[in-house]
């Protein structure tokens, strides 16, 4: 090959973009960031919902703390409501397909705490007690359902955020 045809053909395939498995699309609603992955060949779709720490999964929203902290024995109150231990949601987290199984029994919890979204319909605010002791941590979900909207209209489903 001369290298007039080399140049050439690195010319061609530097202006040639670059096949990528997915389509990535981002939105912000509100305090929210949804995150739709299509992939280019069969048109799956994998779904993030995300405001900062907490994320969306199987009908629940996921607060995340440092792994190391054991959030087992965690209180939370929603916008004003009466405080609430996240072991008393144990049952539905189950129901909606979460393990029970803990990998470490050291710290079971492994920093996060699962609220079933059915106990915050129309809130703002959560607090969250992540073990006696602390002071409670405000999260801001406003925009919740908006963004859970957006992310439906761009075609997710339940099974699309658990991928």
């Amino acid at each position: 090959m001369t290298p007039l045809a080399h140049l050439a053909l690195v010319t061609l395939l530097w202006l040639i973009p670059n096949y990528r498995e997915a389509h990535v699309r981002h939105w912000r609603v509100q305090h929210w960031v949804v995150t739709v992955d299509t992939h280019r060949f069969t048109g799956d779709k994998t779904c993030q919902l995300v405001n900062g720490p907490i994320d969306y999964r199987r009908h629940a929203l996921v607060f995340h703390f440092p792994v190391r902290a054991d959030t087992s024995n965690a209180i939370y109150r929603v916008d004003a409501g009466m405080p609430r231990t996240s072991q008393s949601d144990l049952v539905d987290l189950a129901k909606l397909g979460f393990s029970l199984y803990a990998p470490s029994l050291d710290n079971p919890s492994a920093g996060l705490v699962r609220i079933p979204t059915m106990r915050l319909q129309g809130a703002s605010l959560v607090w969250i007690q992540p073990h006696t002791g602390k002071y409670p941590i405000r999260f801001t979900i406003a925009g919740f359902a908006a963004a859970m909207d957006t992310a439906r209209t761009a075609g997710c489903t339940e099974e699309s955020f658990d991928a």
